[in-house]
């Protein structure tokens, strides 16, 4: 069951296969699925990697401010003692 959004599916569901790393799944997954006959379940996989995606970027990002907050923070207690000599 080929969907003018099944190739465009197919392709972004291998890109974040190889995003992730998983190098044999974004390799075999869709021949694989092909052969099966279960083609149609690639968007659903899409869309689950791709909440996978944005919940890696989302903890990302929130280390990334937590470590910025922390050395504002360190930065400032720094100056505040420097002063207070």
């Amino acid at each position: 069951m080929l969907t003018p959004t099944t190739p465009a599916a197919t392709e972004h569901l291998t890109t974040l296969l190889s995003t992730f790393g998983l190098t044999i799944a974004a390799q075999d997954i869709v021949p694989r699925l092909t052969q099966a006959g279960h083609l149609d379940v690639v968007t659903v996989m899409v869309d689950v990697f791709e909440a996978e995606r944005e919940e890696r970027h989302q903890r990302r990002i929130a280390r990334l401010r937590g470590t910025h907050l922390q050395q504002d923070s360190d930065h400032t207690g720094e100056h505040r003692r420097s002063a207070g000599r």
